[in-house]
């Protein structure tokens, strides 16, 4: 083997690295359906929390926003509050 083909087979080693680091971060995203929803289907959450200028804000579901909140700490525990609520 000679450096040329050393250096390829450690850029595809790097590849498939980073191809299987993305598989893994997107298999995390996907989540089990909720209530009434169809278990076929694959669902991601997307990140709904934002900021804008200093406050911080969170979008539900249905399009709504919540907040502001001073912290993104407090956006992320009403999140969590929220989620609560809207369980069964």
């Amino acid at each position: 083997m000679n450096l040329t083909d050393n250096k390829t087979e450690q850029n595809i080693i790097s590849q498939q690295s980073q191809i299987d680091k993305m598989t893994s971060q997107y298999q995390n995203n996907a989540v089990s359906p909720r209530k009434g929803e169809d278990a076929k289907q694959t669902r991601f959450r997307a990140n709904r929390l934002f900021s804008s200028g200093t406050a911080w804000y969170f979008s539900t579901r249905d399009g709504k926003e919540r907040g502001p909140f001073m912290s993104k700490e407090n956006a992320q525990k009403a999140i969590e509050d929220y989620l609560k609520e809207v369980s069964f």
